[in-house]
C-alpha cells in the first residue's frame, strides 16, 4: 500500500497509511476568541453584534445585579446568617451566553452560573429564599444555598456532585432531538469537572448519537485549589478532531489566560464580514484532550461579552440546525475564593500585612481585565451609559437586594411535615412510622423539639 491510502478500517476512517511512525504529542494551541480589548474597545466593526441599546443595557445591568448579590449574600455567610455561598467575581459575563439562547433551551448549571437565571427572569426573592432555606425556598429546605433551579425558566436544578449534570444534558439533548423540537441543551461546567470521567462520557455520547448540546466549560483557571497546570497537560480542555474557526487566525499582543497559555486572541473573520456566517471543519494532529469525538469546539475570551455572545449564537446554530454538539471553552479567571468554605490565599499567596481578602494575583485581575468594567466602558464608547447612570442603578439595585434578603431572613423554616413528602406517592409503613414517632416525641417534649421558627409541625 502507498502512504497517504485511504484506511478502510471502520474505527478510523478519516485516516491513511503512512510508513512513517510519527508519534504525536502536541497540536497547535486553539485560538481565542475576542471581540473587544480590555478597553472595552471593538477590535474588527465585522465582529460587533447588532443588538440594540436595550439589549445590551439588559445585559450590564444584570452583570452589576449579579455583582452586588455576590457581596451582600458572601458576608451575609460570614456573618452566620447563611451556610454557605459562590460569589461569581470575573466570571460576570456568562449572562451574554444566557442571552444568546433561547427561552426554551434547557440549561444544566454547575454551581456559578446564577446570572444565567437572573437573565432568564428568575427574582431576586427567589435568590434569598433559596439560599436562605426558608419556607419559600423551592428547595424546601433540602438543598444547599446557591443550588438553584426552576422548571418554568427551563434551568435544571443544580448537584452538588461535580460532573453529574455532563452526561444528564447529553441524554436531554438527545430527548430534544426526538422530539424535534428546534431546542438545544446549554450545559455549564469547570475545567476541574472535565477530569471526571463524567465529561468524557456526555461528549462521546453527544457526539455519537448527534445530540444538540453545548459543553460550556468555565476555565477560570482554579479546580478549588488545583491549578490548571495541574489538571491537564496539553492546550486547554478545547482541542479535539474538528475545530469551530469562527475567525482566521491573526497574531494580537499577547495576554496568557493562565501562565503556560500559549494561545493566541482572534479577532476578524477575513474576507467574510460575518465571520459567524460560516464554519470550517478541519483535522487536528493529535495532543487533544478528547481527540476521537468529533466535536466543534470554540475557545472564547469568557471576560469579552460580545465574544461569548457571537460564540454562543454560532453554537446554538449548530446544535439546534445540525444536531452536533459544541464544546465551547469561556477562558477567565476566578478572582473570588471557591466558595466561602475555601481560603485560596493558600494556594495563592497573599502578601503580608495585605488588608484586601484577596491574594495579589487575584486583585489584579479584576483591575485589569474585569468584565463588568470592559463592558461599561463599551456602553460609554457607545454614549449608551454616564457615571450618574451608574450610581443611581448600583443603589437602585442594592436597595432592592437589601429588601430582598430582609424579607428572607424574617421568613419562616419550611414545616417540619416536609421531611416526610415528595419522595413516595404512598409513603411506605416505615416512613409512617417515623413520622408518627417525631409528632410523638415533639408533644412529649414540647421544649426540646417546639417547631417555632418553622411554618408548621407534623401534621396528621
Amino acid at each position: 500500500m502507498a502512504t497517504g491510502e485511504k484506511v478502510m478500517f471502520p474505527g478510523a476512517i478519516s485516516s491513511h497509511f503512512t510508513e512513517r511512525m510519527d508519534p504525536r504529542a502536541a497540536a497547535e494551541p486553539l485560538p481565542t476568541y475576542r471581540v473587544m480589548d480590555v478597553d472595552g474597545k471593538i477590535l474588527d466593526p465585522a465582529q460587533e453584534p447588532d443588538v440594540s441599546k436595550e439589549f445590551a443595557l439588559k445585559i450590564y445591568k444584570d452583570m452589576i445585579t449579579l455583582n452586588l448579590m455576590d457581596g451582600i449574600l458572601y458576608e451575609a455567610q460570614r456573618q452566620g446568617r447563611i451556610s454557605f455561598y459562590m460569589t461569581h467575581y470575573g466570571e460576570e459575563a456568562q449572562i451574554a451566553s444566557a442571552a444568546a439562547l433561547d427561552k426554551g433551551d434547557e440549561v444544566f448549571g454547575q454551581y456559578r452560573e446564577a446570572g444565567v437565571l437572573l437573565y432568564r427572569g428568575f427574582t431576586l426573592d427567589q435568590f434569598m429564599n433559596q439560599c436562605y432555606s426558608n419556607n419559600l425556598g423551592h428547595g424546601k429546605g433540602r438543598q444547599m444555598p446557591v443550588h438553584y433551579g426552576s422548571a418554568e425558566l427551563h434551568f435544571q436544578t443544580i448537584s452538588s456532585p461535580l460532573g453529574t449534570q455532563l452526561p444528564q444534558a447529553a441524554g436531554a439533548a438527545y430527548a430534544l432531538k426526538r422530539s424535534k423540537k428546534k431546542n438545544c441543551v446549554m450545559c455549564y461546567f469547570g475545567e476541574g469537572a472535565a477530569s471526571e470521567g463524567d465529561f468524557h462520557a456526555a461528549l462521546n455520547m453527544a457526539a455519537t448519537a448527534e445530540c444538540p448540546v453545548i459543553f460550556y466549560c468555565r476555565n477560570n483557571g482554579f479546580a478549588i485549589s488545583t491549578p490548571a497546570s495541574e489538571q491537564y497537560r496539553g492546550d486547554g480542555i478545547g482541542k479535539s478532531d474538528e475545530r469551530l474557526n469562527v475567525s482566521v487566525p491573526v497574531e494580537a499582543d499577547a495576554f496568557g489566560f493562565i501562565s503556560e497559555s500559549r494561545s493566541r486572541y482572534v479577532t476578524n473573520g477575513g474576507s467574510n464580514t460575518d465571520a459567524h456566517s460560516t464554519c470550517r471543519r478541519e483535522r487536528s494532529d493529535a495532543g487533544a484532550a478528547h481527540p476521537g469525538y468529533g466535536i466543534y469546539t470554540i475557545r472564547v475570551d469568557g471576560n469579552d461579552v460580545w465574544a461569548v455572545y457571537n460564540a454562543t449564537k454560532k453554537a446554538r446554530e449548530i446544535a439546534v440546525e445540525q444536531h452536533r454538539p459544541v464544546l465551547m471553552e469561556a477562558m477567565t479567571y476566578r478572582v473570588s475564593h471557591h466558595s466561602t468554605s475555601d481560603d485560596s490565599s493558600a494556594y495563592r499567596p497573599k502578601k503580608a500585612g495585605g488588608k484586601s481578602d484577596l491574594p495579589p494575583e487575584a486583585e489584579s485581575w479584576s483591575k485589569r481585565d474585569n468584565p463588568i468594567h470592559r463592558m461599561r466602558k463599551y456602553l460609554e464608547n457607545k454614549g449608551w451609559w454616564s457615571e450618574e447612570a451608574e450610581k443611581a442603578h448600583r443603589s437602585e439595585i442594592r436597595t432592592a437586594i437589601l429588601e430582598s434578603f430582609a424579607m428572607a431572613e424574617r421568613r419562616p423554616k419550611p414545616p417540619v411535615e416536609d421531611l416526610f413528602t415528595d419522595v413516595y406517592d404512598v409513603p411506605p409503613p416505615s416512613l409512617v412510622a417515623q413520622k408518627n414517632e417525631l409528632r410523638r416525641l415533639m408533644e412529649k417534649f414540647p421544649d426540646h423539639l417546639a417547631a417555632k421558627g418553622f411554618a408548621g409541625g407534623v401534621k396528621e
